[in-house]
């Protein structure tokens, strides 16, 4: 038989165990994740409930530029970002120095030339102002997406950060002008036209697939990805929101809701 006293002091043992067990489920782990509006932050809020069941409390932290959410992932304001595609990743850690890893693709977005003056490719006018995005991965990206649309010709050995030093041939004449890439909208009643990241376009109430002289086509090396520090990379929490991210509901939701200008990467 076991004595009294010592069978009280084990009940309160377990008493305490399971006290303790239940008040760290109970209490979720935060995380901040750093995103552009649209699409990204419209995504990332279709899984806070997902995640919340999950034991994740996920803050989104919005911002409208290109540079600050890496900036403070780095800087470790942030546990993940979702903003940014693969090679403009790579640029940042080349230039900066830094070494943030993505864990998976989400979506990809396509590129707009977008014009309040011209109706189709063949209107631009001669001489036109073309307002491209400034940093070296999306103008690259931008004047690639200028050759497709048959505008210009590169070099053949132009790189994927090309520029106005690389165009070979351009029969409409065509001047180029570089902006952020927040900013290029701005520049679209004050110019030929203007090649535009999809998120911007989208949060400006535009339509790619409808108010667009020309659409990008799909490409893989543009798919936007989930980055964090690299230490993070198997972190659960990061796991779970790049698993709730990459599910069916959130896959239906980009083909419903974005008429084709997002498209699912997964």
């Amino acid at each position: 038989m076991i004595p009294l006293r010592r069978s009280l002091t084990s009940i309160l043992a377990v008493a305490l165990v399971f006290a303790f067990c239940g008040s760290a489920v109970a209490e979720a782990v935060r995380i901040r994740v750093g995103a552009n509006p649209v699409p990204h932050g419209e995504l990332l809020r279709l899984v806070v409930g997902v995640l919340a069941d999950e034991g994740i409390d996920m803050e989104i932290v919005l911002y409208e530029d290109y540079e600050e959410p890496n900036e403070d992932l780095v800087n470790g304001e942030l546990d993940a970002n979702y903003f940014q595609n693969r090679l403009f990743l790579d640029g940042f850690n080349r230039d900066c120095g830094t070494d943030l890893v993505a864990v998976g693709a989400v979506h990809f977005e396509r590129m707009g030339l977008y014009s309040s003056r011209a109706l189709s490719l063949e209107e631009i006018p001669p001489g036109a102002v073309i307002v491209h995005p400034a940093d070296n991965i999306n103008r690259g990206r931008a004047f690639h997406f200028l050759e497709d649309a048959g505008l210009i010709r590169l070099s053949a050995n132009a790189s994927l950060e090309a520029g106005p030093l690389d165009v070979v041939d351009n029969p409409g004449k065509l001047r180029f002008q570089g902006a952020e890439a927040e900013e290029v909208l701005a520049y679209l009643d004050r110019s030929g036209a203007v090649v535009a990241n999809c998120n911007f376009a989208l949060e400006a109430g535009l339509q790619p697939s409808k108010d667009s002289l020309f659409e990008e086509r799909v490409d893989p090396l543009f798919h936007n990805v989930v980055v964090v520090r690299p230490e993070d990379a198997d972190r659960r929490e990061i796991v779970d929101l790049l698993r709730a991210l990459r599910s069916e509901r959130v896959r239906n939701f980009i083909i419903e809701t974005y008429s084709g200008a997002v498209t699912p990467a997964f």
